[in-house]
């Protein structure tokens, strides 16, 4: 990794706000559109993306240095989609369930 991903991540990790406001203006787009493609709704997507944001954030101290965040980032909102799709798959269940016993 070169040595200024290096100097981002651990000035993310000691809480650098800059740096962090740096790494989210770099990569809120194309997390963004990534989020949108699997979600096909923007304002899921948009909170997808900022709930890892506030993660990665929160968690800033247990970061490794050797972390690539780009991909670290869109793991994260990749899962965080997955999950949010079964989540309302779920949600949708329970509904049809108490409509069905109405």
């Amino acid at each position: 990794m070169n040595q200024l991903s290096e100097y981002i991540v651990q000035a993310i990790k000691d809480g650098d706000s800059k740096a962090f406001e740096d790494v989210f203006r770099q990569y809120y787009n194309p997390l963004l559109n990534l989020a949108g493609g699997i979600l096909k709704d923007e304002a899921a997507a948009e909170e997808q993306v900022q709930h890892v944001f506030i993660k990665l954030w929160e968690h800033r101290s247990n970061l490794k240095e050797d972390v690539k965040l780009f991909p670290y980032l869109l793991t994260g909102v990749r899962n965080r989609c997955y999950n949010y799709i079964r989540d309302q798959a779920v949600v949708k269940r329970y509904i049809d369930r108490q409509l069905q016993q109405y």
